[in-house]
């Protein structure tokens, strides 16, 4: 009984063994001892989250580069010769007026957006600065950091005394500073009417006046000529040709015409515009809803008498040649146009816009001429010119004070004079015409 109660209490003191081991071997397997695969997983777990980690501060760097004290740099893609090339963008506009513009500003890669896109990613600002073609100013970089104006326009003394380095160098900084590349524009007629090529330093001679580029059979050769000098310096809008008619040679605008008839000019518009446009510059008609016989708008008010019908069955038929042909841009003068309205100049005038939109069917760029001219500055209405201009139906602003234009618009929108939806027709077509000549 003895031997058998020992075998018995061996049998289990090794079953206890037996049981504290497979314990014990459990154990290890849970907390000790990783499978082959658990390597794997713990190395791909660490690569995850040092990917992460390193995004984050790729992330994080490119922000800090792109901050700078209190304004926001960012990159946008940008072209004046319609290749794409990256730039730094400055600082969003800064507003001289009470109105809260707390909307998104126009992302650092715009080239995907739609035009539509883009204007919903504009402030109020920026939209109001965009329809400013301002003259030139000797601090023109700074300002364009501060207001972003849709473009400037240079005239002969910003010429004068320089080299095509020179310019060159000036308006790529002025397009290093614009968030939404500019229009730099110049009045390059050729003749009387020369900005750039009176200078040796750009040309031998200046470029022919359309009468000459006529009688010399040299429209094609000197248009081309011209363009590719514009190109060189990065200026893509050339505020030309001129499409009024006179066969009056003592009227101030005759040396500037083609001395044609109505549709012997229009053809020649339309292949001016057709090479102009093959080579990438824009062009803009001039002197809607045509010039005639009246005395210089620079100097003093003009006062035009002639019928509709004068105006339907003579002066529009250069415009719809310049139309037809697909030119971007029309520039609208400042006669006082009896038969559309008896007291406004045309560029202020609604009817005057209206019948570029609706009888000549022209969708584009409405230019204002100059509104520092003196048939503007002596013109007695109470209200403000800036103000008319746009709610005439005017896109494009010319102006020389810049910053006053700009702090009038923003101010009527303010007052609710002006609509966000007006100004938003204007920056559609204005971003339109950029992005068709490869500005943007």
């Amino acid at each position: 009984m003895k031997e058998d109660l020992k075998l018995k209490n061996c049998k289990i003191l090794c079953s206890l063994l037996i049981c504290m081991m497979l314990m014990l071997s459990s154990c290890s397997v849970s907390f000790g001892m990783p499978d082959e695969n658990s390597s794997e997983i713990s190395s791909e777990s660490a690569i995850s989250k040092n990917t992460a980690i390193n995004k984050f501060r790729n992330d994080t760097d490119e922000e800090t580069e792109t901050s700078g004290d209190k304004k926001a740099e960012t990159k946008a893609e940008t072209t004046i010769s319609k290749n794409v090339e990256t730039k730094e963008i400055k600082s969003e506009t800064t507003a001289d007026t009470t109105i809260k513009d707390d909307a998104n500003t126009v992302p650092a890669n715009y080239s995907g957006m739609s035009v539509s896109q883009i204007i919903d990613s504009m402030t109020i600002n920026q939209k109001a600065a965009q329809m400013i073609l301002a003259r030139c100013p000797t601090n023109a970089i700074s300002q364009m950091e501060k207001y972003q104006f849709g473009g400037y326009t240079l005239y002969g003394d910003d010429f004068k005394g320089e080299t095509p380095d020179t310019v060159k160098k000036r308006i790529s900084d002025i397009q290093n500073s614009a968030i939404i590349p500019a229009f730099i524009a110049v009045d390059e007629e050729g003749g009387n009417v020369v900005r750039i090529s009176k200078y040796k330093a750009f040309t031998s001679s200046p470029f022919l006046s359309p009468q000459d580029m006529i009688k010399n059979d040299s429209l094609v050769q000197d248009t081309t000529d011209k363009c590719d000098l514009l190109l060189s310096l990065g200026i893509n809008f050339n505020l030309a040709p001129v499409a009024d008619i006179t066969d009056n040679k003592s009227d101030y605008m005759y040396n500037r015409t083609f001395g044609l008839s109505a549709v012997k000019t229009g053809e020649n518009i339309s292949n001016l515009v057709g090479i102009m446009n093959d080579k990438g510059v824009a062009s803009c008609l001039k002197h809607f809803p045509g010039y005639g016989s009246n005395v210089d708008t620079h100097t003093g008010i003009a006062v035009d008498t002639r019928s509709k019908s004068d105006f339907e069955g003579n002066d529009f038929i250069p415009f719809e040649y310049g139309i037809n042909a697909n030119c971007p841009a029309v520039l609208v003068n400042h006669n006082i146009i009896n038969a559309y309205n008896d007291s406004l100049p045309a560029s202020l005038a609604p009817e005057v816009h209206d019948v570029l939109r609706t009888e000549l069917g022209f969708s584009g760029v409405i230019v204002t001429d100059d509104l520092g001219m003196d048939a503007i500055k002596l013109y007695t209405g109470s209200e403000n010119v800036n103000v008319l201009a746009v709610l005439a139906g005017n896109d494009l602003l010319c102006v020389t004070d810049s910053v006053q234009c700009y702090n009038d618009i923003i101010d009527a929108v303010n007052k609710g004079t002006i609509s966000e939806k007006r100004l938003d027709e204007s920056v559609k077509r204005i971003l339109l015409m950029k992005r068709q000549y490869g500005i943007i």
